[in-house]
């Protein structure tokens, strides 16, 4: 019986790194993957954090037809990684050091439905909540308005919320981020400020600029 090939689609920024891929998947790899240009015609999405927030992103048509998303890591640290694992629904991590040669034993094993991550990483996920819960949306507004630099009592009248309130979605957050001051919320989450502000705009609960 023949093995049904892995259908796969690259969204990368980089041209010069979606040839290069492209080039050693049809040349070491075409028995079992076979690249699709459309990602709807895809069951793995391969691709890079810039394209998630650049314009012309489809990554919440993407997550919502459930495609597998593999994300190519350029410089994330572990905790960066943990964060973008609960803001989106990735499988795997292509990371910076991953020989080319382990490409086709990531598919594979994404294909089928497991996780393709680091054990550094997955440990990390283990000892953060963020693991089983992801921040509530509220709390995810609370975040950007962190980012912002705000102060819980102007996130307080922006949300229409009380300051104590505000006080609890920041110290629930810390806890499911496994950090203690507030400052480390500002940290783990600054790269990620216009994804979060995407996923707000897409819930309706942050006005579109």
């Amino acid at each position: 019986m023949v093995e049904e090939k892995i259908a796969v689609s690259l969204l990368l920024e980089n041209r010069f790194l979606k040839e290069l891929l492209e080039s050693y998947i049809r040349e070491n790899l075409s028995h079992s993957v076979e690249i699709f240009e459309e990602w709807e015609d895809s069951e793995i999405v391969i691709l890079g954090y810039n394209y998630i927030t650049s314009p012309d992103s489809e990554i919440f048509n993407i997550v919502e037809k459930g495609k597998k998303l593999l994300i190519m890591d350029y410089d994330f640290e572990e905790d960066e990684l943990v964060i973008l694992i609960s803001l989106l629904p990735i499988k795997g991590v292509i990371y910076k050091d991953t020989p080319v040669e382990q490409l086709e034993k990531c598919l594979k094993v994404v294909s089928k439905g497991e996780i393709w991550i680091k054990r550094m990483t997955f440990e990390r996920l283990i000892k953060s909540n963020l693991a089983v819960s992801s921040l509530t949306p509220k709390e995810m507004l609370v975040v950007y308005y962190l980012l912002e630099g705000l102060t819980n009592k102007e996130i307080g009248r922006k949300m229409g919320i009380t300051e104590q309130t505000v006080k609890h979605h920041v110290n629930s957050i810390l806890r499911k981020i496994n950090k203690r001051h507030r400052i480390d919320i500002v940290l783990n989450f600054y790269r990620f400020k216009k994804l979060i502000k995407l996923i707000l705009q897409k819930e309706s609960l942050l006005a579109h600029a």
